[in-house]
């Protein structure tokens, strides 16, 4: 078989060389050989998604998250990280649960819970005076489970102590891990909202 160039340079084929086809053929090869290059280029994009190399989120655009990511471990660690460990100084009973506040800080503690009565989030924030201690607040609720990873619950307080959706405040139950977390505001934003009827 003839070149692709002396194909088209043939003087009986003078007429065909600024045609489209000619034009394509010219770019791309003979049909043979676009389908090998697509072959080849689809088998690359496939064994570099797999290997981790690239991933198909990358090729569309998307950023990629810092840190690790647990989607498919069916729950989600909370900010800061996974709850800490609970120090060898407090007895359990397997009727509290336990409560840690982040903030300058860790303080970890056991909140015995009455069987009868519960204890609801709100109830909660104010027994240990949460607002006072954290401020405004975002809690994560690690809930273990039978046979599985823990189930996280999250609830925002507001600057009384109060769900900021009521439907947030949780039953707590024993073995529940809470993190109570401030919501990062400055002493200034604070004071701002404080004024303007916000908190």
């Amino acid at each position: 078989m003839r070149p692709v160039l002396n194909f088209l340079k043939s003087p009986a084929d003078k007429g065909f060389e600024g045609s489209p086809c000619a034009m394509a053929i010219l770019v791309w090869g003979t049909p043979m050989l676009v389908i090998r290059k697509l072959a080849l280029f689809a088998a690359c994009l496939v064994l570099a998604t797999q290997s981790g190399c690239l991933s198909l989120g990358s090729l569309m655009g998307q950023k990629r998250k810092a840190g690790i990511d647990t989607s498919m471990l069916g729950y989600q660690i909370p900010p800061g990280g996974m709850p800490s460990p609970v120090p060898e100084g407090i007895s359990l009973t397997g009727q509290e649960f336990i409560l840690e506040l982040r903030g300058s800080e860790k303080k970890i503690a056991a909140i015995p819970l009455d069987p009868e009565k519960g204890m609801t989030v709100e109830e909660m924030a104010k027994k240990v005076d949460l607002v006072d201690k954290v401020g405004r607040a975002n809690l994560y609720i690690m809930r273990p489970t039978e046979g599985g990873p823990p189930i996280r619950l999250d609830a925002k307080l507001d600057g009384k102590g109060k769900c900021v959706n009521p439907g947030y405040n949780y039953a707590l139950r024993p073995g529940d891990h809470v993190i109570a977390q401030d919501d990062g505001r400055s002493l200034f934003e604070r004071y701002v909202d404080e004024k303007l009827g916000r908190e």
